[in-house]
């Protein structure tokens, strides 16, 4: 966790960790979904959250964030399946969250949602096989027009960059056979 704001995680057996410096460390984790509880420290503000998943040489890293005022808290639900041999994240499920957590930030600015929700539909329809490059393609033009505009605010521009990072490796991960 990076940011004003305290968090606990609870795993799938319901024990609950609290962090030490701002980091959880679980010793043989079970598979399963996390809670993790983000809740406003002092005044609340911008949080970024980090969620990583190791196991041996192999990791996968999701990150969340947003913004709470006083007392305010929200929950981010985390799956981790570490009974496979291979622990990698799911590219465009990560962006479709980071989409999400972009609308949130969004505020009442209704065409940066709608900006947005047009880009989670862009990453809903490239789960098709069929003509990938051509919607990935329309898909970082929507991207870079949009982080290119003066108006949208930082933390969401540096969620589509993390969005054009999980394509990347999506496309990566098709066409590695």
């Amino acid at each position: 966790m990076a940011s004003p704001a305290n968090f606990t995680v609870v795993d799938p057996n319901g024990n609950s960790y609290i962090p030490t410096d701002g980091l959880v460390v679980i010793g043989n984790p079970a598979s399963g979904n996390y809670q993790v509880q983000v809740t406003a420290e002092g005044g609340g503000g911008s949080y970024n959250l980090y969620f990583g998943k190791l196991k041996g040489g192999d990791s996968a890293w999701e990150s969340r964030t947003g913004s709470l005022g006083t007392g305010e808290s929200t929950t981010y639900t985390f799956g981790a399946q570490m009974n496979q041999s291979n622990l990698g994240s799911v590219p465009l499920t990560t962006a479709i969250g980071r989409i999400n957590d972009s609308l949130t930030l969004a505020g009442a600015n209704v065409i940066l949602k709608q900006d947005l929700a047009r880009i989670r539909s862009y990453l809903t329809d490239i789960k098709k096989p069929q003509n990938f490059d051509t919607k990935l393609s329309r898909l970082i033009r929507t991207i870079d027009s949009l982080v290119n505009r003066a108006s949208v605010p930082t933390s969401i521009k540096d969620n589509l960059r993390l969005v054009k990072a999980d394509l990347e490796q999506e496309r990566a991960d098709r066409f590695a056979n």
